[in-house]
C-alpha cells in the first residue's frame, strides 16, 4: 500500500495549500495579479469542512494518471494513516 506523501507547500508563502499552479498557492496568483502587497489568507479545509493540518499528494486514475493534492485535517489524517498501515 501507498505511504501518504505530504504536498509541498507555496514557494511563494511558505503555507500549505489544496489549489495552486506552478507551485503557487491561489491567493499568491490573485495577490500578484491584484497588485496587493500581501498574500490573501488561505487556510485549506478538508472535505469534512475543518481546517486542513496537512495537504497530501493523491495519485488519481488507473495506474496513477495524474496527482491531485488532498487537505486533510487531525480526523482524517488518522484515518488515512490507519487505512494505509
Amino acid at each position: 500500500m501507498p505511504k501518504l506523501i505530504p504536498a509541498p507547500p507555496c514557494q511563494r508563502c511558505g503555507r500549505i495549500y489544496a489549489d495552486g499552479f506552478d507551485g503557487v498557492c491561489n491567493a499568491c496568483r490573485l495577490s500578484s495579479q491584484r497588485n496587493y502587497d500581501r498574500a490573501y489568507d488561505s487556510v485549506p479545509h478538508c472535505d469534512c469542512g475543518r481546517k486542513a493540518v496537512i495537504v497530501v499528494l493523491v495519485q488519481v486514475g488507473t495506474e496513477g494518471a495524474y496527482t491531485e493534492r488532498m487537505a486533510l485535517c487531525k480526523r482524517c489524517l488518522k484515518l488515512e494513516e490507519e487505512l494505509f498501515a
